[in-house]
């Protein structure tokens, strides 16, 4: 097959699998329960955010642009838990393994329904936080581009990680629903990681969730350019081609370590 048929076969895999999981996750959760997830949720967070940090606005700014951020963050990493479960949990998974495409297409196909949701949610939660709390962004639209890419390329690589330990444990999304504390205490969702006190900081500097709603938030409040990121985006950039490689090869290697245990399909 040449690389273009081949790339077409990949690419019609993703759009099925988009549209399958966007129509699933219609008919689980339903119009109403969309509502609440892009709605209540953002604006209770925020709620909550404004009432701690009523007297100091320079906090609630970069809050409510790390609060907004976290949505993209938790779609990235919910979805592809989320996808395994569901498909072993229907008997199809092992199908979906044997399809003529690689597993990272249809993998895909599912994520990006979660990546659109957490966009979603992402520009509700900054439009309430304009009208409720006065939040003004002063965004420098080149540095949001660069920082979303390298943030979404490096969360799609720390998926397939927890995807890979989840199918070895059989359960994805709970490993995803353990790991999201650690994220919202060391990701610097609701405080900035640079303000964290030392014993939380460090470890917080080794993962990339920090660095990524710093970036956002300069670029987002304060209209920084790309220079002005480099503390950030250096290893942003690191973080976002080690995870995808660690990522692939850890999928890869934790599937053959399931289908030798004859445990692809079992819950």
């Amino acid at each position: 097959m040449s690389f273009t048929n081949a790339l077409r076969w990949e690419l019609r895999a993703v759009a099925a699998a988009l549209v399958a999981t966007a129509k699933a996750r219609l008919t689980v959760v339903g119009f109403s329960g969309y509502l609440l997830l892009w709605i209540m949720l953002p604006i209770l967070n925020l709620c909550i955010t404004g009432l701690i940090y009523a007297n100091r606005p320079a906090l609630l700014a970069y809050s409510a642009v790390a609060i907004a951020a976290n949505a993209i963050v938790f779609s990235c990493i919910f979805y592809s838990g989320e996808i395994l479960d569901s498909e072993r949990l229907t008997g199809t998974l092992r199908a979906l393994f044997l399809a003529p495409c690689s597993r990272f297409s249809w993998l895909l196909g599912g994520q990006l329904v979660g990546l659109l949701e957490g966009f979603a949610i992402t520009i509700i939660t900054l439009i309430f936080a304009r009208v409720v709390f006065d939040v003004r962004l002063d965004a420098n639209l080149p540095s949001v581009v660069v920082v979303l890419a390298l943030f979404i390329i490096l969360l799609w690589g720390f998926s397939l990680i927890l995807g890979a330990v989840g199918l070895l444990l059989k359960q994805a999304n709970q490993l995803s629903n353990l790991i999201f504390p650690l994220v919202l205490l060391l990701g610097g969702v609701q405080y900035p990681v640079s303000l964290l006190p030392d014993w939380l900081r460090l470890p917080a500097r080794a993962l990339p969730f920090g660095y990524g709603f710093e970036a956002l938030a300069a670029a987002m409040l304060d209209n920084a350019p790309l220079p002005a990121l480099l503390s950030q985006l250096v290893p942003l950039t690191g973080f976002a081609i080690v995870l995808p490689i660690v990522g692939i090869i850890t999928f890869r290697w934790l599937e053959r370590v399931v289908r030798a245990r004859g445990e692809l399909d079992l819950y």
